[in-house]
């Protein structure tokens, strides 16, 4: 089982969300109640097997290909692990 409230702990809402018709996630309340609507089964796939690259700005992303787009899940650090910071989708 995930630990929803993990997941959103020290990411600040609202957060940008670009995946289809979703543009945010509004608040954590929102994140709990739409979780899998926002993590699709193709995102805690690439969350469970890529390992997240280190980006000049100090952030951190993951970034695949699907469906003729480009899609990057963005961290912040957070001590030892990493805090949500986003999703973009774009062309690759």
């Amino acid at each position: 089982m995930i630990d929803i409230p993990a997941v959103a702990e020290g990411a600040s809402f609202p957060i940008a969300w670009e995946n289809g018709p979703i543009r945010d996630i509004k608040s954590a309340a929102d994140l709990k109640a739409r979780f899998d609507d926002y993590f699709t089964g193709e995102i805690k796939n690439i969350i469970t097997t890529k390992k997240p690259q280190r980006l000049p700005d100090g952030f951190y992303s993951i970034t695949w290909q699907a469906r003729g787009n480009e899609y990057s899940i963005m961290f912040k650090p957070r001590g030892a692990a990493f805090a949500l910071n986003g999703l973009s989708e774009g062309p690759p």
